[in-house]
């Protein structure tokens, strides 16, 4: 355990992208499969200016007018994000203290730490997980500790993000989110094996070009969400359990999509997904606006799922070219095609935005 340098080290930033559940969610939570990547589009930033002082924990809040006022509300709802960062903090303490980090090391280093947030809340893109995560990695380099230093292997490590929602503030939630954050770029999961999960990184290049639909109103509860078909599903319901099988085999269909170039049955992967969602929940907790707006994507041509619980979904537009070798072409509309399908969308309270996939860290 290296020791701390001087308190006027440079600032410490740390980012998150948001997550983007790509096939086989919510298999995840129910021993199942999932296929997930992150995304420039949005992240989590945490920003530490090391002291020897106090450690002050502040959420940016700064608007640029009244109406990004207005639009940020309602993206982001009301709820602070400080909770998360209590929490974490308070969970990186003990792991620390467990692992016989000294006090007068954890007394030694405060400082100013301020975090923001892009990642639109409540839709289904991980933004409370990406808080967590940014926060923990900025407090490893505050404090100048390694996972090792803190006896968390790096498999380990999505599991003690997961605690910091699941068990400190009672958020029910799952690994997927922690995997890929933790991990970056794109990863294949399999949680099917009781003792032990398997995760696999790809390379995000495999990805054909992918749009974002969301929903510019703030989002609902994805705890709720989950709510009755964990039930059903711990009661054996074999409706449930057959449906949720076969959408963790849309994930790994998927993987061999991707490394074949087969955009098409890709497509057909993604709607069936959203087919399956809504037979085990039922509209009524997929919500009509949500229907409503996969309904026009695909009739604009597009297959489309959830990215997560719900308010936002990742689109693939069907392939209509083939090459001389009869490999499958995915392209990004022109200017004008996806000026119509924004403005189509809007109409329905959903943005619409090229997909941006984040890089796997070196």
């Amino acid at each position: 355990m290296a020791a701390l340098a001087s308190p006027a080290d440079s600032v410490i930033v740390e980012k998150c992208c948001a997550r983007v559940g790509f096939l086989g969610n919510p298999s995840d939570g129910f021993h199942g499969k999932t296929l997930s990547f992150l995304i420039d589009n949005f992240a989590a930033t945490v920003t530490i200016l090391p002291s020897p002082g106090p450690l002050t924990i502040v959420e940016e809040a700064v608007f640029d007018d009244l109406l990004h006022v207005h639009r940020h509300s309602s993206l982001m709802g009301y709820t602070s994000g400080l909770r998360l960062v209590q929490a974490t903090c308070k969970v990186f303490c003990q792991r620390a203290i467990a692992a016989a980090v000294s006090e007068s090391r954890l007394r030694s280093r405060g400082g100013v730490l301020r975090f923001h947030t892009t990642i639109p809340r409540m839709v289904g893109l991980s933004g409370s997980s990406a808080i967590v995560t940014a926060t923990f990695r900025a407090l490893l380099r505050l404090f100048e500790l390694t996972l090792a230093d803190l006896h968390i292997a790096a498999e380990a490590l999505p599991a003690v993000l997961l605690g910091v929602e699941q068990d400190e503030l009672g958020i029910k939630a799952g690994l997927q989110d922690r995997v890929v954050q933790a991990y970056g770029g794109l990863v294949f999961m399999d949680f099917s094996d009781p003792h032990g999960h398997r995760f696999e990184p790809l390379d995000v290049a495999l990805l054909p070009p992918l749009y974002l639909l969301y929903n510019t109103d703030a989002g609902g509860d994805s705890g709720a969400v989950h709510s009755t078909v964990r039930q059903r599903f711990d009661a054996g319901d074999e409706a449930v359990r057959r449906g949720m099988k076969e959408i963790a085999s849309l994930a790994a269909a998927a993987v061999e999509c991707l490394a074949q170039r087969q955009f098409s049955r890709l497509a057909d992967l993604i709607d069936r997904n959203f087919a399956l969602r809504r037979e085990l929940y039922g509209d009524e907790v997929v919500g009509q606006r949500n229907v409503v707006a996969a309904q026009r994507a695909q009739q604009l041509g597009f297959a489309v799922k959830f990215t997560g619980s719900g308010g936002s979904f990742l689109a693939l537009h069907r392939p209509s070219v083939c090459a001389a070798d009869g490999a499958e072409a995915v392209r990004w509309l022109d200017a004008d095609e996806e000026s119509r399908l924004r403005a189509a969308l809007a109409e329905l309270h959903f943005a619409f935005e090229r997909v941006q996939p984040a890089e796997r860290p070196r």
